[in-house]
């Protein structure tokens, strides 16, 4: 490694440890009928002011920002967007985009600039069974962010695993459909109602609570992510979003006996995204650092003309890495030829 990589890196380590001191972990939240979620406001006791960016939803809304396929052909990991607005958009990984060829989910944390014309946005297909156009190559917002785990996946850049964990979210959801997409899992009428009710529940508490700039989420006593904004006015335009997203992973989850995760254990959670192994991405006029660690998978994003503001850090309980079918199949291969071995050689084969 050259001695300006290592500078690099502690740089970004300090940065971290840094942005962690300054965050302070609220009393925890609990809401009726989800005894097994809960979340911990984080506040700090220096909050920016608003960046100013503009929602996806609300762009798209407006008319101001166009998604579509890159072409008639489409590429499943790739949309275009064309935007005249005057404000950067800020579109979250796990953002949900409807139409076109197939159902997208935003791959990665992205600042769109004013007025792009053919900004390319990597994303994910949430919808496996589905490779024609209904009549438009153009995309519709789904005014969602998808579920912890989905974001989860989606942070790990594999498409395969995106799939596997729709397909697992629509037959636990009881949603299977024949294209296998991702909004039939979230356009269950009665489950909604169940999610808006524990949604309007943790929003009363955590709007009471001054300076706060994110959230840290625990389910069954143990942390699994959190979401830690450079300003209060930008987490509060994005709290709907979250909220329901954390709410949703609880809601598939089953509840079980655990001892309640303290204050101490949360900080100690969100402390442990200071240091890790990292690499830096562009993603328009911003730069993602993907950092893991034996803890935590997530990233950082800083905004190329606010250099010194991290806008957005993301992180979850690392999970291991999906494997494919084709390692699947290999291992497989490997445990069938041990268990073969293990046997009296007239039973081997």
């Amino acid at each position: 490694m050259s001695r300006f990589s290592i500078v690099c890196l502690a740089v970004l380590c300090s940065l971290g440890v840094a942005h962690a001191e300054d965050t302070q972990v609220g009393d925890p939240i609990t809401v009726a009928g989800l005894p097994h979620l809960t979340i911990f406001p984080l506040t700090t006791k220096t909050p920016q002011t608003d960046p100013g960016y503009r929602l996806l939803d609300d762009a798209i809304a407006a008319g101001a920002l166009v998604v579509h396929e890159t072409d008639q052909s489409g590429q499943v990991s790739e949309l275009r967007i064309s935007y005249t607005g005057k404000d950067p958009v800020y579109a979250m990984a796990g953002e949900l985009l409807l139409g076109g060829k197939q159902d997208r989910i935003v791959a990665a944390p992205t600042i769109i600039p004013p007025g792009a014309t053919q900004f390319a946005v990597s994303v994910f297909c949430v919808e496996h069974g589905r490779w024609a156009d209904k009549g438009t190559l153009k995309f519709g917002s789904g005014k969602r962010l998808a579920h912890t785990s989905l974001r989860q996946m989606a942070h790990k850049q594999s498409q395969t695993a995106v799939w596997a964990e729709v397909a697992k979210t629509n037959e636990k959801r009881g949603t299977k459909n024949a294209s296998d997409t991702y909004r039939s899992a979230i356009n269950d009428k009665a489950r909604n109602a169940k999610v808006d009710q524990a949604v309007k529940a943790v929003l009363a508490r955590t709007r009471k609570v001054e300076s706060m700039v994110g959230l840290l989420v625990a389910v069954n006593g143990e942390a699994i992510a959190f979401d830690r904004f450079d300003s209060p006015g930008l987490y509060r335009k994005l709290e709907p979003k979250l909220v329901r997203s954390s709410v949703a992973e609880a809601f598939d989850v089953k509840a079980a006996k655990s001892e309640a995760l303290s204050k101490a254990g949360a900080k100690t959670f969100m402390e442990s995204a200071a240091k890790g192994e990292t690499r830096v991405e562009q993603r328009g006029s911003g730069s993602v650092t993907r950092m893991d660690n034996a803890v935590v998978e997530g990233t950082e994003v800083v905004d190329s003309k606010r250099p010194r503001r991290k806008l957005h850090r993301n992180f979850y309980k690392r999970k291991a890495d999906p494997v494919s079918p084709k390692q699947n199949n290999l291992n497989r291969l490997r445990r069938n030829h041990i268990q073969r071995r293990a046997l009296p050689p007239q039973q081997q084969n």
